[in-house]
This record gives structure tokens, C-alpha cells and sequence, in this order.
């Protein structure tokens, strides 16, 4: 109920309360600056400049300062022309203009005297290089979008053509796992991944979709982004960046999905992968060793539909895509029990040429020359054998494949409404369905052990408001709410140990631990049991231009709220291992019923609070015409998360020396302390307030002509 009070007062004020200052996140759009002048170079102050996006109607007036400078912030991305009209001087327009994401192109304009109204238009596409801003910019564009190869349409993959990015999961960082969206999918299909952009680490970009935080709070990967046809363009920003810039100290990816246009338009799409269309190979070419044959089956299909409500005030854009895919991953090989061994008889398997160090192996009692009686063997360990498969080969070597699936539904509605010049406002939801189950084979219960049922979703809710408050201020307000809920499980008829008669705790109905080591198969795996992963995110953001002479001044505010609610079960129905310390082979401990670890434990809770603030100022400072100054500031306090149940403790190794206890559990043992005890926060780490954030640069263009620029900077993150 709170958060709906929430919402509704942050829409109203929206509407009502603009002026009011807050974060600086409007990146999700672009920007246009320049100078006025005659045929002599004089200034023109006071002429009116006028900006029209082409496909929408959508419309920004500004007139030039004292100095004949002028800018026009906050100006959703598109085609526009540029109209500029001054007394005494022909009607100047421009044409061919193309703003992208977080652009900021200066335009310098020279008009020419006119006694009677005429017009001058021009209309090759304007060179547009950036000479406001100090970060390295890439644009992906909606061309490249659509048009480039992109297997499984996985629009991150996109990131890799700026400059400096790479993807590299690295050994056990445990980055991508099954508590993230798509469960680190192969085959092609990634929606979350490890970028690191310009040295930046892996986890630390900042990931926006439309103008609004998508990051998976997790561990700061990217969340999912809408299919590239629902996506007009993005930019990826790193080095020098503004102070409007925080939360993450990586490079920012902004994502902007379409908008209508004043005219209907829409499509349809199916795009086929299956190894029937794939190109074979020629006789004369040997494949390479291990080379297999494409299994990937997939079909990913769809549409997109847009237009006005109401021309040049309301308009709408949906769109919808569907992923069907299977495909089956090259074999995994393990170890498991031949007919002969079930039976007691293990002078194969324990012999020289079954073992991979060539040596023959002697088993410990109950085994005499590596057999025994079958009916030495644990009852609850048999049982489990009905659902593994009995290998033929002397060895007991044996191949299975796992059978992947995975099913996605997207879809993606927005709404843009340009209620004047001064006032316009969007709002856009996307959700995304995954679904990867793994199927449970009575005869065959080893695939369970490679990888885990996956069923999520993924919604985003954004709204923006931008209200032109006169011709040098502009204010705009994006709230945005996410919603990341993730379910994991194994599949329904999956033996837990109870089932059968292991006597030891089993309240999950379905799943197992069980590990027989040293190349031996392995049931089901701390993966395998239930959890569910859920983290929601509360996001109010805006920032205020003010344009006063040669100074663009930003003020913002940001605040985020999140919420991380986790339940895992991978202890619960116990973890049993199997390490052959006692008979001399783990396989024959496992017959023998003889684990040698066993750990249980109760489901792991966590349900985390955090809130993050940020407050920045900059200032662009236009010291001659080709040259720049900026500079700022971000203040972002640190106040760490928070388990709602307390939930944790802190180790003092004097108080532990002194053998000082705890006031609230005075039995634990000395040196811990929990919440509530004196000096202790619940947080178990202290808020750092004075967290300050420089950023300063120049941007100088030598030539005065806006098609070359030198830039250095300097920040901190």
C-alpha cells in the first residue's frame, strides 16, 4: 500500500510540482546548442530558435542569450529541423538533422539580412561533432540494430562495437548464475552478460532503459532489454563523464525504445534457425576434432504496431516478440555402476585398465579381490540406482545429454503525449517471460544434475515528464519501478532422500545432493533446489537545465529504493558426498552406504533494503566560442544495505581476548555481537556520508568550425 502512496504522489507531482529539483537522468535524451550570427560574425541575441521532430510533430522554441548562444536540453531523439528567425534577416531552416541518445551537437547558424520575408533552407544533413560534452560516446543506431547479425537477437551483444568493450565471464565470479534473469542461457541466447567496457569491471556499468536504472541488483548485471524492433537506438558513454553521472563507476548503456509517429506503421517478423537450412560442409573439407553438427532449433516471431491517438498530441507503439527454442549440448561423460558391479563385482572397474592412472586398485574390506556380496550393499543406495542408467562398457563409462529448452514471450507498450510546446510526457511498460524447463526421465536422472528448471519475469514501468518552465529553464522527472522475480527447481518426480529411505529430514518434495566424486556421477546439485530470487526497485529521478548566459547549469536528485527478497534450498534436504576414504573407491563407499561428509542446514532467508541518494550539480561554461569548461560535483553517501530480520554478526577479536559476550544472545560465544547490542548498527557497517565525486574537462575546437574537438577530463567515481 506504501508503495502505491508512493507512485500516485510522485505522478502528481509530475504534473503539479515540477520546479521542484531532483536527479539528473534525463539521458535518454538529446540536446542541441550553437550560435546565431550575421554574414559579418556579429552576434544575434534575441532570435527565435524553433526545433520540430519530423515523425511527431513534437516541438521546443528557445530565443538566443545576450552573446547569441543558445540550447535546447531535454529534446526526445529523432529527425528534427531547425528553424531560426531573427527581424531584419531571412527565415533560416535546417534540415537533415538526426539527434541520438545523450547527444549534444553544437549547430551554428548564419543569417542573412532580408528586407521582405524569405526563407533560406538547407538540407544536407548537418555535421554534427560533439563539442559539449567530455565522454567517449558510442551510437548504436537503429540501423545497425536491426540490420547486423545478432544470434538469438540478443540486443547486449550490440555493446560489444564501442570501443574498448568485451565480454569475459571469468572463472568463478558466479556473475551469471541460476539467481539471474535467462540463467547465463547458452546457445546463442544471452539477455544478461559480463561486459567490460574501457577496463571497467564487469559488474560496474550502468545500465538505463529509458532514461530509468535496469540493473539486475543482484550482481549489477544488466537486466533484460525489450527485442531490437521495439528499440529506436542506444548509446554506450565512458571516460570523462559528467556529474550527472553516478550510481556505478562503469561506462553508462542507454537504452531508448520507439515511440509512435502521425503515421501508422507496423510489422512482422519470424526469424528461423534450424540445422535442415544450415550450409554443409563439402567433401574435401575435414571437419574439425570434436566438431558437431548444429541442434539448435529456434524460432523467434513477432510484430510491432504504431500511430497516433490523436495527430501531433497522442501516440502509441507496441510490439510483441515470441522465442521457441530447443537444442540438444554435446554430451557429458561420467562414471556409473555396470551390471557386474551392482551385482558385487568390481575386479573391472578397480582394474588397471579402467583407471586413468593405469594402476589397478585394491578395495578394503568387505571387498576380497575386489568382490563382495550384493547383500552388503546399502538398500537406500540401490534405490537410488533405479533411476541411473546402467553402463554397458566394462569401465562403466557412459554419455548423456541434457535436452535445453527455453521459452520467451516479450512485449512493449508506450505512449507519448505532447500536451504543448512546453509539456510532454511518456510512459512505457515492457515484461518479459522466460521459461526453461528441464525434463525429469524416471530411467535417467543424470541430466538433473547439469542445470536447474528456470521460471522468471522481468516488468518495467517508466514515466517522464519534461516541462519547459520558460525559454532557459527545462525540467525533467522520470520515475521508473522494476520488478525481477525468479523461481528455480528441479523437475516434479525428482526422489528427495525420504522417498527412498534415507532417514534424515526431507521437506522438499522434489530434489537431491549427491556427489560421487573423482569422475562418478553426480544427483541433482545445490542448483537444483528450489529458491526463488526476487528484487524490486523504486526509482524517482530529475534534473533541472537552467541556461544563463554562457553557463548551462544542471541541478539533480536521485533516489532509489530496493528491495532484494531471496529463499534458497540447497541445504535443506542435506548434501551427501561421497569421497572413497573408507572402502578405497568412492563408488563402493556410495554401494556401501558410506558417505563421507554430510552437511543439512535450514533454508537461507535474506530479504535486503537499500536505498541509494545521489545529489549533483554541473556547470557548462562556454569561455569562448571553440572552447568549453566543465565542471561539477556528485555527492553520493553510502548507507549499506540492511536485512529486515537482522540477520547476521560481527566478529571482535578483542572483545573475543577479553571474553566479552553479547548482551542480546548472552550464550553465543565471546567476540560475537549482534543487532541490538550497544555500539553494534543493524547494518553491521557504518554510513559514510562524505562521499564527493569531482568531474572537470575542457573541449576545445581548434578550428572554430564544430568538426573537430580536442577534449581532456578528469573524474572521479
Amino acid at each position: 500500500m506504501k508503495s502505491r502512496v508512493l507512485v500516485v504522489t510522485a505522478v502528481l507531482l509530475s504534473c503539479f510540482l515540477l520546479p521542484s529539483l531532483m536527479w539528473a537522468q534525463a539521458v535518454n535524451f538529446a540536446q542541441l546548442h550553437g550560435r546565431v550570427t550575421d554574414a559579418s560574425g556579429a552576434i544575434l541575441p534575441g532570435a527565435q530558435i524553433t526545433a520540430t521532430q519530423v515523425l511527431t510533430g513534437f516541438a521546443r522554441s528557445t530565443e538566443t542569450n545576450a552573446d547569441g548562444t543558445y540550447s535546447l536540453p531535454s529534446l526526445p531523439i529523432g529527425p528534427y529541423t531547425l528553424q531560426v528567425k531573427a527581424n531584419g534577416f531571412r527565415d533560416y531552416l535546417q534540415k537533415g538533422l538526426e539527434l541520438q541518445v545523450a547527444q549534444n551537437p553544437e549547430i551554428n547558424v548564419t543569417m542573412q539580412v532580408s528586407a521582405v520575408t524569405q526563407e533560406v533552407e538547407v538540407t544536407a544533413n548537418a555535421a554534427m561533432v560533439e563539442t559539449h560534452d567530455n565522454s567517449i560516446s558510442t551510437m548504436i543506431d537503429n540501423s545497425r540494430i536491426m540490420e547486423l547479425p545478432l544470434n538469438g537477437r540478443s540486443l547486449p551483444d550490440l555493446i560489444m562495437l564501442s570501443g574498448g568493450a568485451m565480454n569475459s565471464q571469468l572463472p568463478s565470479n558466479d556473475l551469471l548464475s541460476s539467481k539471474n534473469y535467462g540463467n547465463g542461457a547458452t546457445n546463442g541466447y544471452q539477455p544478461s552478460q559480463t561486459i567490460s567496457v574501457a577496463g571497467g569491471q564487469q559488474n560496474s556499468n550502468n545500465y538505463l532503459l529509458d532514461g530509468g536504472d535496469n540493473n539486475d541488483a543482484f550482481s549489477n548485471v544488466n537486466s533484460p532489454f525489450p527485442f531490437p524492433d521495439a528499440v529506436q537506438e542506444f548509446s554506450v558513454q565512458n571516460s570523462g563523464l559528467s556529474a550527472r553521472y553516478g550510481v556505478h563507476s562503469g561506462a553508462v548503456v542507454n537504452v531508448v525504445t520507439k515511440s509512435g509517429t502521425n503515421r501508422f506503421h507496423g510489422s512482422a517478423f519470424e526469424f528461423l534457425r534450424n540445422p535442415i537450412v544450415n550450409a554443409h560442409h563439402v567433401q574435401f573439407v575435414t571437419p574439425a576434432a570434436g566438431a558437431r553438427d548444429d541442434t539448435i532449433k529456434r524460432n523467434q516471431f513477432g510484430g510491432t504496431f504504431g500511430g497516433p491517438i490523436l495527430k501531433d498530441k497522442l501516440l502509441f507503439f507496441a510490439g510483441y516478440q515470441a522465442t521457441r527454442q530447443s537444442a540438444t549440448p554435446p554430451p557429458t561423460s561420467t562414471i556409473v555402476p555396470t551390471a557386474a558391479a551392482i551385482r558385487g563385482d568390481f575386479s573391472t572397474m578397480m582394474g588397471a585398465g579402467c583407471q586413468s592412472n593405469g594402476r589397478a586398485k585394491t578395495l578394503r574390506a568387505p571387498f576380497v579381490n575386489n568382490q563382495t556380496s550384493a547383500s552388503n550393499f546399502n538398500a537406500q543406495s540401490l534405490a537410488l540406482l533405479r533411476f541411473v542408467p546402467v553402463s554397458t562398457d566394462p569401465c562403466g563409462n557412459i554419455s548423456f545429454t541434457t535436452p535445453q529448452v527455453l521459452n520467451e514471450d516479450q512485449g512493449v507498450l508506450r505512449i507519448d503525449w505532447n500536451h504543448s510546446m512546453k509539456h510532454s510526457i511518456f510512459g512505457r511498460f515492457f515484461s518479459t517471460d522466460f521459461r526453461s524447463p528441464v525434463p525429469f526421465d524416471p530411467a535417467n536422472i543424470l541430466p538433473q544434475g547439469g542445470t536447474s528448471s528456470q521460471y522468471a519475469r522481468f516488468q518495467s514501468l517508466a514515466l517522464g515528464d519534461t516541462y519547459t518552465l520558460s525559454s532557459n529553464i527545462v525540467n525533467s522527472l522520470h520515475i521508473t519501478g522494476t520488478r525481477l522475480a525468479i523461481n528455480r527447481s528441479a523437475a516434479n518426480g525428482v526422489p528427495n532422500p525420504a522417498s527412498v529411505g534415507i532417514q534424515v529430514p526431507s521437506p522438499i518434495p522434489s530434489g537431491i545432493v549427491l556427489s560421487v566424486s573423482s569422475g562418478y556421477f553426480t544427483l541433482g546439485g545445490g542448483t537444483q533446489m528450489p529458491g526463488h530470487f526476487i528484487n524490486n526497485l523504486y526509482q524517482v529521478a530529475d534534473d533541472l537545465d537552467i541556461m544563463k548566459g554562457k553557463h548551462q547549469i544542471a541541478i539533480g536528485f536521485n533516489w532509489m529504493k530496493m528491495q532484494l527478497n531471496y529463499l534458497s534450498t540447497f541445504q535443506e534436504n542435506g548434501q551427501f558426498t561421497f569421497g572413497g576414504n573408507l572402502a578405497g573407491d568412492n563408488l563402493a563407499d556410495f554401494m556401501l552406504g558410506w558417505p563421507s561428509t554430510f552437511a543439512q542446514g535450514n533454508p537461507e532467508w535474506e530479504n535486503w533494503r537499500y536505498g541509494y541518494y545521489g545529489l549533483y550539480i554541473q556547470d557548462t561554461y562556454k569561455v569562448r566560442s571553440n572552447l568549453t569548461i566543465n565542471a561539477g560535483l556528485r555527492w553520493e553517501p553510502y548507507k549499506p544495505s540492511i536485512d529486515t530480520a537482522h540477520r547476521g554478526s560481527h566478529f571482535d577479536y578483542a572483545a573475543f581476548m577479553a571474553n566479552q559476550h553479547s548482551v542480546v544472545y548472552p550464550n553465543a560465544p565471546a567476540g560475537l555481537f549482534y543487532c541490538g547490542d550497544p555500539g553494534l548498527p543493524c547494518t553491521f557497517a557504518k554510513n559514510k556520508w562524505l562521499q564527493f565525486s569531482p568531474r572537470a574537462g575542457l573541449i576545445w575546437d581548434p578550428t572554430g568550425k564544430g568538426n573537430t574537438t580536442i577534449r581532456a577530463s578528469y573524474g572521479l567515481f
